[in-house]
């Protein structure tokens, strides 16, 4: 869409600037701040997608002699392989390789959890390939190129939304040197004759650099592509019977494994072999704070003033109702395109119309990733359905279309109306980037107070699993690493029952608490120690309950509590005027963007929160308070995720 269509031709009033200023006191009632602690999600207890491919040597030679004769390699493959697929959000894929390399599994698909067609693909590694033409016996180089190509397929072949939480992981098994080894011309300098010319010469260090630029080259196309992370792992089985020929292959490895961000691991004896050392399932938080703008989604900026839209729409009530569209509509005409939307592309909003871009939706009026724009009008306008910021500058898509700036180009440093102010800083303060308002950001701008906590280690519950109905929100900071219990037993009458927890330091549990008998409520459950102890000191779990989905009989469960880290900013956004809306009600909307660790540009997730607030002039506003706090757990991933 050409930026010409991002121009309303309405006129309003004028400004209201000196509502609020140094000279008078807020007006306390249509003024609100908003503060808290957001943190990144982390992707295991999360369960953003895995994929994992095996990459294993089937060269000729030692590997199938005395030093594994029992196949203890394969032993270990196949408990990696049934480890993954515990986990419902791991898929993998088999690669074998010797002269050539070929996917064994998935049969369909680029990666898959069919464990008959992975385990019997592990059990095809015991065929040994024999060596191929020219001297080629073994190489992994290959099978690093079908491993590659099938994740950058895979990554073609799902939304950018999924991409930016799937992280990719490369396990390279191998026995020995690359046979043939890279010969030493391959290195040379461009335009370097005398060593183009110089004899053929097998050259380690060449093999090494090749070998580098290969990990160097898929993490790239993983991190550039928009993924959502890459890690290779090498386990180095040092078959070879020449130490010197091991010790040459433990150096290009380990070097392979720091470009890859991985962990090496060399085995001298296959007995000793243990596939966990390589804590393939130990994920790194890979997601970092980017940006973070909170936004009343019924304050339509325009001209330099704030006014009412009480449908959140991106238009004012006073333009709808000149335009003879409903205030209390987004979308008038009941074709799945919103009447802001339907304005700028010259479409008539009290008309409803057929889309053919919205043709093959299956849900063309739902708001998948939550950023203010509908499945079909992401469609008209080329934003990304699966992203809320399809541009990766941080500010939701329709944020960005009602505030007038590019939403598909970064254009946040951009000051499009010379104010001095860029577009980004506009959209996050609610002021307006199509013209100069300096005089009513004095009075109107929304004011960033923010901390940057950096990497915070936090206690976390992966579970419970057996006692259904019942979800962690918080694991205090006190709570002890390692194996607590969790006891549930069901009531009689009007109770659903009970719940006490023990942390794994404590010798008994805590006191029991009573669950509320609503369709859902929040419990605090403290161990035994709770009283001596307090604060985040203390050890204790938050807990959302779901009353119909609790247990019909007793159980105790081990839960295991583990340290994570995650990404963290303190923050206090203040000034966020609330309008007289037809509903009553202004919708507060948090948004907090996320990045890929290795690729901040990229457009990343987000976490939102949403706070609604009855108010209503001069004086009456629900919740009441001055500053209001928003919990952490309160923030939900978008897009949700079907696993969810």
């Amino acid at each position: 869409m050409r930026r010409s269509l991002l121009v309303l031709t309405f006129a309003l009033g004028c400004t209201d600037a000196g509502l609020y200023d140094a000279k008078r006191p807020p007006i306390e009632a249509n003024r609100v701040a908003v503060t808290g602690t957001v943190c990144t999600e982390d992707p295991e207890l999360a369960k953003f997608p895995v994929r994992v491919v095996v990459v294993a040597d089937q060269a000729a030679g030692a590997l199938y002699g005395d030093y594994d004769a029992a196949g203890l390699r394969l032993r270990g493959l196949t408990n990696l392989i049934n480890s993954a697929l515990q986990k419902e959000e791991y898929a993998l894929s088999v690669v074998g390789y010797g002269a050539t390399a070929t996917k064994l599994a998935p049969e369909e698909g680029f990666f898959g959890r069919n464990p008959g067609e992975l385990l019997n693909a592990v059990n095809r590694l015991s065929i040994p390939q024999p060596c191929g033409e020219q001297g080629y016996c073994r190489d992994y180089g290959e099978g690093l190129r079908v491993a590659g190509n099938l994740i950058e397929d895979d990554m073609a072949q799902i939304s950018a939304g999924e991409r930016g939480l799937t992280q990719y992981v490369i396990v390279l098994v191998n026995a020995g040197p690359h046979q043939p080894m890279a010969d030493a011309r391959e290195c040379c300098a461009r335009g370097d004759a005398a060593c183009r010319n110089r004899d053929p010469q097998p050259s380690a260090s060449c093999q090494g650099d090749r070998d580098a630029a290969r990990v160097a080259q898929i993490r790239d196309s993983v991190l550039d592509g928009g993924g959502g992370g890459f890690e290779m792992h090498i386990v180095h089985l040092a078959a070879e019977e020449d130490g010197a020929v091991n010790e040459s292959v433990a150096q290009g490895h380990e070097r392979m494994a720091f470009v890859g961000g991985g962990r090496y691991q060399r085995v001298e004896n296959v007995n000793t072999l243990d596939f966990k050392a390589l804590r393939v399932f130990d994920r790194q938080n890979s997601l970092r704070a980017k940006h973070f703008i909170v936004s009343n989604r019924n304050a339509a900026v325009y001209q330099g003033s704030m006014y009412p839209d009480s449908d959140g729409d991106g238009l004012p009530d006073v333009v709808e109702r000149d335009n003879g569209t409903d205030p209390l509509l987004w979308d008038t005409d009941g074709d799945n395109v919103g009447d802001l939307v339907e304005i700028l592309t010259s479409v008539d909003p009290l008309s409803p119309d057929v889309f053919d871009q919205c043709a093959d939706l299956e849900t063309p009026g739902r708001d998948s990733d939550r950023d203010g724009l509908a499945n079909c009008e992401e469609s008209l306008l080329g934003t990304d359905p699966s992203m809320a910021d399809t541009d990766g500058d941080g500010l939701p898509d329709g944020m960005e279309l009602a505030s007038g700036t590019d939403y598909l180009n970064r254009d946040g440093v951009v000051d499009d109306d010379g104010d001095g102010v860029s577009n980004g800083d506009e959209v996050r303060e609610h002021t307006d980037p199509r013209m100069t308002d300096l005089p009513a950001r004095l009075g109107s701008a929304y004011r960033y107070t923010m901390e940057d906590l950096g990497l915070v280690s936090e206690a976390t519950i992966d579970g419970p699993d057996q006692i259904t109905g019942v979800r962690v929100l918080h694991v205090s900071n006190g709570s002890t690493a390692g194996v607590g219990i969790l006891d549930f037993a069901p009531g009689d009458g009007g109770s659903p029952g009970t719940l006490k927890w023990k942390d794994a330091a404590d010798g008994e549990h805590g006191a029991l608490v009573e669950l509320p008998a609503e369709r859902s409520g929040v419990v605090e459950v403290r161990s035994s120690s709770y009283e001596a102890v307090q604060g985040e000191s203390a050890r204790y779990v938050r807990l959302e309950i779901q009353p119909t989905l609790l247990p019909p009989r007793p159980l105790s469960e081990p839960v295991r509590v583990v340290k994570r880290q995650r990404h963290c900013i303190k923050y206090i956004v203040r000034n966020i005027r609330l309008l007289e809306t037809l509903t009553e009600t202004n919708e507060l909307m948090l948004y907090f963007a996320e990045s890929p660790t290795r690729a901040q540009e990229a457009p990343g997730p987000f976490r939102i929160a949403q706070l609604p607030i009855r108010f209503i002039p001069p004086a009456l506003r629900e919740p009441s308070g001055a500053m209001l706090t928003v919990l952490d757990e309160e923030f939900v991933h978008y897009p949700r995720r079907e696993s969810n």
